[in-house]
């Protein structure tokens, strides 16, 4: 496979800043709890929103946003958007299917191929209304791959956390990054390169070790460079302990995203609530292959943990939020139900926290929790003067809008195809239902073509060097036969 050029995917004049825009009569959602909506304008500046209000003056480019929801964009907070490539592979999995289809691809991947796979799952999740991804990016072997995944995430101009993954699980690293200590260096290396380039769209976050709830040796020296960085840690909360024993040695606090978090002890959660965590939970792949419990959604809310979301699986499902918001909301609605009449209280009637969810708190658990877990929140999440300008607007016409309110008609009532137009710092990314200056026979043509190399180079590799580097013990503690997380 050729390497792609920069920005192969994008055609001249890349989405050209218009200057002042300004989005005439849109739906917005009030904050607060309450599904009430009001109309506004919203003007936009440069890459930040300058003004809500009523009546504003005209701008240099005016979009009627009427019949329409504008919300902020959505958080998309524990991706792998490398596997793009495998679109919908999965969708038959079952158990620990993934883990033996998917996974052993990292060892042959090229730097080529990352691009070109990123480049894909940024655009469909763009497309959908995402802005912010986090990109917890496991198939790194050499340097170069994570500079290829960072290229393509700043091609395509999406939002993104990048998360380095300081965990070994691959066999074939090359020399630089064979050790624990040069995968280290190089998330450095990252950083300094970041930081060089000033306030751009792209930042880091550290991927933790996988670790023994009486080991914290590497955790605890992963987390002293997250923290002299000032980037977040995020890490595959897959056993029971695991927070309890951060907490333990006073290293859990906000800046530690755990993600999935199934197995989680009561002792666990309360240690994440008492120091205002996230927990980042993805619906649709902990429910689809039967291998998860999810009353630690309840639990978690119970003890006061706020919750974002994440897609986790591209070779599962469509890269977006909103199915993630309402297989969450519906979800959880069903497994109160369910607590509900195993203790008698039939017919179920609401009660204090009962359900847990509300349409407004699914909004906000796909946009604003997600830029605070991600350490964004004074920069998205928000349709706020002074907060970056990324937003979505959602159609409600020629139908419209749910009688209970514009949160209930994001969570239940939009579909991917009603994303009329997305905007990440101020600049179109799509518009009137259009995505803005993408080859999309070119983006899909590099895809496949990434996708049968590696499906070639797999073959030429030995079953031992393909084998996973690491399996979890079922629910439990790392290092067993069964596969989890």
């Amino acid at each position: 496979m050729d390497k792609p050029s920069a920005g192969p995917q994008l055609t001249s004049g890349h989405r050209d800043d218009p200057g002042t825009i300004l989005f005439r009569g849109a739906v917005l959602i009030a904050e607060g709890g309450a599904d009430v909506g009001s109309v506004a304008d919203v003007m936009v500046q440069g890459e930040t929103i300058a003004d809500v209000g009523n009546n504003l003056p005209d701008a240099a480019m005016s979009v009627d946003a009427s019949g329409m929801i504008l919300l902020p964009g959505m958080v998309d907070t524990h991706n792998h958007v490398w596997e793009t490539m495998f679109r919908g592979r999965m969708s038959a999995s079952w158990g620990d299917d993934y883990f033996h289809e998917i996974k052993p691809y990292a060892e042959v991947l090229e730097p080529d191929d990352v691009y070109a796979s990123v480049v894909a799952g940024d655009v469909e999740a763009l497309n959908n209304g995402v802005t912010t991804v986090m990109d917890y990016c496991h198939c790194v072997r050499t340097p170069e791959h994570a500079d290829a995944a960072i290229a393509a995430h700043r091609d395509t101009g999406i939002r993104v956390v990048y998360g380095y993954d300081l965990h070994e699980r691959i066999h074939r690293y090359t020399d630089r990054l064979a050790s624990h200590d040069g995968r280290m260096a190089d998330a450095e290396r990252i950083h300094q390169q970041l930081a060089a380039q000033g306030q751009g769209l792209v930042s880091l976050a550290l991927c933790l070790s996988e670790f023994r709830p009486g080991d914290l040796a590497l955790t605890r020296e992963e987390l002293a460079l997250g923290r002299a960085l000032a980037v977040p840690s995020v890490f595959h909360n897959d056993g029971p302990g695991e927070l309890t024993a951060l907490a333990r040695d006073d290293l859990l606090s906000a800046d530690v995203l755990p993600i999935h978090g199934n197995y989680n002890t009561e002792d666990d959660l309360i240690a994440l609530g008492r120091c205002s965590g996230f927990l980042s939970t993805q619906p649709q792949t902990e429910m689809f292959s039967g291998r998860r419990s999810m009353s630690t959604i309840a639990r978690a809310l119970d003890h006061g943990v706020r919750l974002a979301v994440g897609v986790d699986v591209p070779a599962l499902t469509n890269l977006g939020v909103l199915q993630e918001m309402r297989t969450l909301y519906l979800l959880q609605r069903y497994l109160d139900g369910v607590a509900e009449r195993e203790v008698g209280r039939v017919p179920v009637a609401r009660r204090r926290s009962i359900p847990h969810l509300s349409p407004t708190d699914v909004v906000d658990i796909g946009t604003v929790n997600g830029a605070v877990a991600l350490g964004l929140g004074d920069k998205v999440g928000r349709v706020q003067p002074g907060y970056a300008a990324d937003l979505v607007l959602v159609k409600f016409a020629p139908f419209g809008l749910s009688e209970r309110g514009p949160a209930s008609h994001v969570v239940m009532n939009t579909s991917y195809a009603d994303v009329d137009t997305v905007m990440v710092a101020g600049r179109f990314m799509k518009l009137h239902g259009e995505l803005v200056a993408l080859d999309l026979g070119r983006l899909a043509s590099d895809r496949i073509a990434a996708r049968n190399r590696v499906e070639s180079a797999v073959a030429s590799v030995s079953p031992q060097q393909l084998a996973l580097k690491s399996v979890y013990a079922w629910g439990g503690l790392k290092g067993g036969g069964v596969v989890v997380s």
